[in-house]
């Protein structure tokens, strides 16, 4: 089972808020808050920090939240009956003010894999993967590693950037789409990708050659184990793209 969450960050640009929504989460994302220099960024620190709470305690059943559906996925992708998913969206208010998060800390332990990739330590492990981009949070939880990537999908020269992350197969395939469809192959390619580097944990050091998409633009293969069976997910959300990976 895989439960994705978003949360839109950006009304945190009003300071009760923020302060209230900082007072919610644990002691230590609190300082690392505390201690960054941007405005964006603390926002989407605080984002990461509640989505986070919040979507451990909804996966487990502890506490249920004031969700609503995200679209649904609209993108190719690889069916598959044996990885159900639901998606949410929790909207920053809603849950600040309605939502005392405080009670859940201290709640959770974290382990920590071999590459340095958390998870929730336990008799039945809880695996979670957080991004942000833009004004967005994602957090993808689970009972199996997973990886989660949230990408803005903008506009600028895709064709020089595609020719350093892209693998020549998916960069031919690329160049083949007519010029509407090539934005958004160019940014399901490089979510398809984070979120495959986040499932192992190995993130950059790999690089993006290391991962391809296959060539019915299913799912994302590993190159260095191109037997070994992904199941991808593709979500647009506004005018974002999202990814979600996990081990099939």
């Amino acid at each position: 089972m895989i439960n994705i969450y978003v949360m839109n960050v950006s009304p945190f640009e009003d300071s009760f808020l923020f302060s209230k929504g900082l007072s919610l989460i644990e002691k230590e994302r609190q300082d690392k808050v505390k201690h960054l220099k941007r405005e964006d960024v603390k926002r989407l620190s605080l984002g990461a920090g509640l989505v986070l709470l919040y979507g451990l305690n909804h996966f487990l059943g502890q506490k249920d939240g004031n969700v609503k559906a995200v679209e649904d996925r609209k993108l190719p992708q690889k069916e598959s009956e044996t990885v159900p998913a639901q998606s949410f969206e929790i909207g920053a208010c809603e849950v600040v003010d309605s939502w005392d998060l405080s009670v859940m800390t201290n709640v959770f332990h974290y382990s920590y894999g071999p590459h340095g990739k958390p998870y929730v330590e336990g008799t039945n492990p809880i695996f979670f993967s957080l991004s942000h981009s833009g004004d967005y949070v994602l957090l993808a939880v689970s009972d199996k590693e997973i990886g989660a990537d949230i990408q803005l999908r903008k506009d600028g020269e895709l064709q020089r950037i595609a020719k350093h992350f892209m693998t020549q197969e998916e960069f031919q395939l690329w160049s083949e789409q007519p010029p509407a469809q090539q934005k958004e192959l160019f940014y399901q390619i490089w979510a398809g990708k984070e979120a495959y580097l986040k499932l192992t944990g190995e993130g950059m050091t790999a690089g993006f050659q290391t991962v391809r998409l296959d060539a019915q633009r299913a799912t994302m293969v590993d190159t260095r184990m191109p037997d070994k069976e992904v199941t991808t997910l593709w979500y647009e959300h506004e005018d974002y793209q999202i990814a979600i990976c996990q081990f099939t």
